[in-house]
C-alpha cells in the first residue's frame, strides 16, 4: 500500500489474530483512517506506526496489548481526540504523541490507576512534545462481558484499586480456563 499510493485511501485496517506487532511506520499517512482497535493479540508496536494518520480520531489498544517502543507512534496524528490503553501496557515511550491532536480541541489519553502506562504517561507530560491540549484520564473500573462454554454472557467489573471482582449473569458460569480448552470468547474490556 506504501508504494501504491492506497495508504490515502483505507479507510478501515482490520488487524488479524495472528499479528502480535505492528512494525515502523506500517501505517504511516493513512490520511483516511478515523478510528482503529489494535486487538489484545498485538502487544507492541514500533517507530512511527500511525504517523502523519492525520484524520485518525480515535485509537483503542485492547487488553493484551504491552508496548508502544522507540517512540513517535502517533506522531503528527493531528485529529487525534482519544487514546485508550489497557491495563496491561508496560512501555510507552514519552515522544509517542509528537505533535498529535493539534487540531483537537482536545485530546484524552485514558489509562487505568496503578499501571505502568499511567506512570509512563505522567514523565511523558514533562517531555516538550506532550500535546500543549492533552489530557490524562485515569481509569479505576476494567468492565467487559464473557461468553461461556454454553454460549452464555456474563459481564463483569473489576475495581482496581479495592481489587473487587463483580460477575452478573443467568446460569451455571463456566470457562474452564485451567485447561485452556474453552470454548470461551472474551469480549473486549472497556
Amino acid at each position: 500500500w506504501h508504494k501504491h499510493g492506497w495508504r490515502k485511501e483505507i479507510k478501515d485496517i482490520q488487524i488479524g489474530s495472528g499479528i502480535t506487532r505492528l512494525g515502523r511506520q506500517l501505517f504511516e499517512g493513512c490520511r483516511g483512517l478515523k478510528e482503529v482497535c489494535v486487538p489484545g493479540n498485538v502487544t507492541e508496536t514500533e517507530w512511527g506506526v500511525f504517523d502523519n494518520c492525520t484524520g485518525l480520531k480515535k485509537i483503542i489498544f485492547e487488553e493484551g496489548f504491552k508496548k508502544m517502543t522507540t517512540g513517535k507512534a502517533l506522531q503528527n496524528c493531528t485529529s487525534l481526540e482519544e487514546v485508550r490503553f489497557p491495563y496491561t501496557t508496560t512501555n510507552i515511550t514519552p515522544n509517542s504523541f509528537a505533535n498529535a491532536g493539534t487540531q483537537a480541541e482536545e485530546m484524552k489519553i485514558y489509562c487505568y490507576t496503578g499501571s505502568k502506562a499511567n506512570t509512563d504517561l505522567e514523565v511523558a507530560k514533562t517531555e516538550s512534545t506532550w500535546p500543549v491540549n492533552g489530557t490524562i484520564v485515569i481509569l479505576d473500573e476494567l468492565t467487559g462481558s464473557f461468553l461461556d462454554q454454553s454460549n452464555q454472557e456474563f459481564t463483569f467489573s473489576y475495581q482496581v484499586t479495592t481489587n473487587i471482582l463483580s460477575i452478573d449473569g443467568e446460569g451455571n458460569m463456566n470457562l474452564n480456563y485451567s485447561s485452556g480448552t474453552g470454548p470461551y470468547t472474551m469480549l473486549p474490556w472497556h
